[in-house]
């Protein structure tokens, strides 16, 4: 059986018996030597069509939207569809996001014009009043008195000009904008504070895209809030493309960065922690630790949120990390219902249709000996 193959040099074809393979022979044609391979190659005779040339490698780019690879001349996503815009940054960038309502705002700041301004007026009012004063040898006369009254009036009209401008401007601002001011200046809070505005549709429009945006914006600065959010996005795929890895990454980045909290003593981290035992997310699952966290939270001399209260509840009640019993169930539910859960409440008289009266009473005892000796901790 013969081995076919061309000559690498000028492409002339070759037959020689399977029993040269490995072995050097000369081409007939231009006398270059040649190793004989070991399999038969496809021949390439003048009839059969060239080779067609490899396309060099196009320059490419990553959709902003849903992160899939595209064109970098690509003016439409072919994936997720989103139009890209040249020369500009398809995801918002924080100059770009909308401005503060300009009518709204000007009318602040006028009023605290305003505030600045009259003072002074009033001084000056004040100054010429005192020289008439002194022009009448200290006697009040009735002009004098005229005058006082007048400075007296504009410098209580300057003071409640500002006032009311200060509140116009703080709480008269719609919490978006002021979540947008103050993101655009790089607050970590405020960028969480504005990625779940746009999650939810809260004081504006519902775009995860952009709530994906300001989220990564404070999760790299290592808000945990946000990291846990943005995991979430990754999780369901909203606002960015579905991506478990991805999702998981920042899971472990926010429960890095709620321990940190924790063990500082953040009560509401310390809370968050013992869910990603709970769930095992971010961490490897562990209900002993949950109820470590939950119980550090929980038992914290004057804290009032009832959340660490309500879970701890509900470890004691299904024996997550803890031995089941129904009575401290009760009395933590009971506690963190004083507290203001009233999903708490709801569980608590759930859980006395099963219980004794005994058993009640011994857990309302609990309750109240816990809530007596945490508020006197806290004072």
């Amino acid at each position: 059986m013969d081995i076919t193959f061309n000559c690498e040099k000028c492409g002339q074809p070759l037959a020689i018996d399977e029993a040269g393979t490995g072995q050097f022979v000369d081409c007939p044609k231009c006398g270059e030597k040649l190793v004989v391979p070991f399999n038969s190659k496809p021949l390439v005779t003048a009839n059969t069509p060239a080779p067609r040339p490899v396309p060099a490698p196009q320059p490419e780019k990553k959709c902003p939207f849903c992160a899939e690879t595209i064109k970098a001349e690509a003016k439409v996503c072919r994936f997720c569809g989103r139009e890209l815009v040249a020369d500009k940054p398809a995801i918002p960038t924080a100059a770009s996001i909308g401005k503060p309502h300009g009518k709204r705002s000007a009318l602040a700041v006028i009023s605290l014009i305003c505030g600045f301004i009259m003072p002074i007026i009033g001084v000056f009012l004040g100054i010429i009043g005192l020289r008439r004063i002194n022009r009448s040898n200290g006697t009040l006369t009735g002009k004098g008195l005229a005058v006082a009254a007048i400075i007296i009036s504009t410098l209580q009209l300057a003071l409640f000009a500002g006032f009311i401008g200060y509140l116009f401007w703080l709480d008269r601002e719609p919490m978006h904008e002021r979540h947008l001011r103050r993101a655009r200046s790089g607050d970590a809070a405020a960028q969480d504070a504005l990625g779940f505005d746009y999650e939810k549709g809260s004081d504006t429009y519902k775009d995860y895209t952009r709530a994906a945006y300001w989220y990564r914006k404070s999760a790299e600065q290592g808000n945990a809030s946000a990291q846990y959010s943005l995991a979430k996005l990754y999780e369901e795929g909203n606002g960015v493309l579905q991506d478990k890895a991805e999702a998981e990454h920042w899971q472990r980045k926010a429960a890095e960065s709620y321990r940190k909290l924790a063990e500082q003593g953040d009560v509401n981290a310390q809370w968050w922690l013992g869910g990603f035992y709970e769930e095992g997310k971010g961490v490897a699952q562990d209900y002993v630790a949950a109820v470590s966290w939950y119980r550090k939270s929980a038992e914290h001399p004057g804290h009032q949120a009832g959340s660490a209260q309500s879970s701890l509840a509900n470890c004691y009640e299904e024996g997550h990390g803890v031995e089941r019993d129904s009575v401290e169930a009760y009395k933590w539910y009971n506690i963190a219902s004083a507290n203001g859960d009233t999903v708490a409440t709801i569980h608590r008289d759930q859980i006395a249709e099963s219980l004794s009266a005994e058993q009640i009473a011994e857990g309302q005892r609990r309750a109240s000996e816990f809530l007596a000796k945490s508020k006197n901790e806290s004072h």
